[in-house]
């Protein structure tokens, strides 16, 4: 079974299809599709967290990640005053597995 991030590899491919059998209006519209779901994918998984909105996403205790982010295990980036951390740190670190942006980025 194919992982979230090959979805829009997947409509791509479906969009070759398409355009092979004439149907070109349609392939451009999986085609968009394709791309409108490869960004937000991208945003969800790059957007940065407050440290309470990743403690429930992490699995990590807020205390824990306050801990880490000012050891600099992860990344603060929200600056001095607030601690935030990327989405993506906090969710690897959660064993969360990685949708393989690599391909879509």
């Amino acid at each position: 079974m194919a992982g979230i991030a090959d979805l829009g590899h997947e409509w791509r491919t479906r969009a070759e299809t398409l355009r092979a059998y004439g149907a070109a209006g349609p392939a451009d519209a999986v085609e968009r599709c394709a791309g409108e779901f490869e960004d937000r994918l991208r945003e969800w998984w790059t957007e940065p967290l407050s440290l309470r909105d990743a403690a429930e996403e992490s699995g990590f205790s807020y205390d824990r990640l306050q801990r880490m982010v000012g050891e600099g295990d992860l990344p603060n980036v929200a600056g001095p005053a607030l601690r935030w951390c990327a989405a993506v740190t906090c969710r690897t670190r959660a064993s969360v597995a990685s949708p393989g942006l690599a391909a879509i980025s």
